[in-house]
């Protein structure tokens, strides 16, 4: 669901030229995607220039320390994901506070769950499958994410516990990177939000194996999830979509 924020009479003058919503990602991954939702429908409805600029780098860090900075006139925008407040535990020496130097602005989008998918390549049409893969003594598989310490890094990692698997983390620089890196086969697994996958799912370049929600996901009903492949512990593992603004932004 998007969330848009609506004008009051005080906010008319907003915006006077043309606004930038930074996204720390390359171009292809949920916030990415979001963003240009958001930046065309805030276009449309207050008559002014909402534009997309990635500055990816260290898991969204780069991207929220260039609007840490910004000057507060409410020109320059974050629209991050989840691991915004997952970095301060597992990136030491963060250039910003996330309490001190933002305020939140909106909710944009939530994900309920992951798709864990596989090249379809790889001979493992279950989650059984792929766990024994993992186990034979010559395995080589890999797994991709957004970068360390990403949420998709962490639900990896937690999937790896759980079965007590093993596989290579390969960290990206942003999920459309590493969802190409899963389609050329150069990781073999990697666990999906469904906005970036959906479409290249139903084209069979990327198989569904499981679902992390405590339902099945209504647009792939004969997916089954990590409780139905005998993984139970893993529902309800999302994320979300938010903006934010640099700290005293009037």
């Amino acid at each position: 669901m998007l969330c848009i924020p609506l004008q009051t009479p005080a906010q008319t003058a907003w915006p006077s030229r043309p606004v930038k919503l930074v996204v720390g990602f390359p171009p292809g991954g949920a916030a990415d995607l979001l963003a240009r939702v958001v930046g065309d429908k805030l276009s449309a409805a207050l008559g002014q220039s909402f534009v997309v600029e990635n500055r990816p780098g260290a898991d969204g860090v780069v991207g929220a320390n260039a609007v840490a900075q910004a000057d507060p006139d409410g020109t320059t925008l974050l629209v991050t994901s989840s691991s915004f407040v997952i970095n301060p535990s597992v990136h030491k020496n963060l250039p910003f506070d996330v309490i001190r130097d933002f305020e939140p602005v909106s909710s944009i989008a939530s994900v309920e769950a992951y798709i864990l998918g596989v090249n379809p390549a790889l001979p493992a049409k279950t989650v059984a499958e792929l766990v024994a893969l993992t186990r034979t003594p010559d395995s080589k598989i890999s797994f991709g994410s957004p970068g360390i310490g990403n949420s998709i890094h962490l639900v990896t990692e937690l999937f790896k516990s759980l079965t007590k698997t093993s596989m290579v983390h390969v960290p990206y620089r942003g999920a459309g990177q590493a969802i190409t890196g899963l389609i050329a086969g150069d990781v073999q697994v990697m666990f999906l939000t469904p906005p970036s996958s959906i479409g290249y799912i139903d084209q069979g370049q990327i198989r569904a194996l499981a679902y992390t929600g405590a339902k099945r996901f209504a647009r792939f009903p004969n997916v089954l999830t990590m409780a139905e492949s005998g993984v139970p512990g893993m529902e309800q593992m999302g994320s979300w979509t938010g903006l934010f603004v640099p700290a005293g932004t009037n």
